[in-house]
């Protein structure tokens, strides 16, 4: 049913509410059933606002902490995300940096050595939130990798 939603509202607020209260019930009660639909989502454009709405969601769960498995879902996604969920992939990245920033900038590291163009922007959108020293690695590993 949420994918449905998904697919059907490009309204930002409708995903996010959806995401984080409609999604509620999965998310506390079946996390691996939860996470295996985001990435089900994350695969069909017309979900991927969604499925990025879900994992900032996830985020706010406490007690969560299991980082890695939301960069597995993640991997390769800097040129697979429709651009209309841009802006919440962005305000994702900018979170992940904030709350596991020597995690997320792993992850970058490892999404530059992949796909050097595709994790430009990533790069771009978690940089403001990460400490300075993991900011100068970044942009040398992205200079390297140009």
């Amino acid at each position: 049913m949420a994918g449905a939603w998904g697919e059907e509202s490009d309204d930002s607020e409708i995903l996010r509410a959806l995401a984080e209260e409609g999604l509620r019930p999965l998310r506390e009660q079946d996390s691996e059933a939860y996470l295996g639909q985001i990435g089900a989502w994350l695969a069909a454009d017309r979900q991927q606002a969604l499925a990025l709405h879900a994992l900032t969601a996830l985020l706010d769960t406490q007690g969560f902490d299991d980082f890695p498995r939301i960069f597995r879902l993640l991997q390769g996604s800097g040129r697979k995300i429709a651009r209309r969920a841009n802006p919440v992939f962005r305000a994702l990245m900018e979170r992940l940096a904030r709350r596991s920033p020597h995690e997320t900038a792993a992850f970058l590291l490892e999404e530059i050595k992949r796909e050097p163009s595709g994790a430009g922007r990533l790069v771009e959108w978690a940089l403001a939130e990460l400490p300075p020293s993991l900011q100068v690695e970044l942009r040398a590993a992205r200079t390297r990798a140009k």
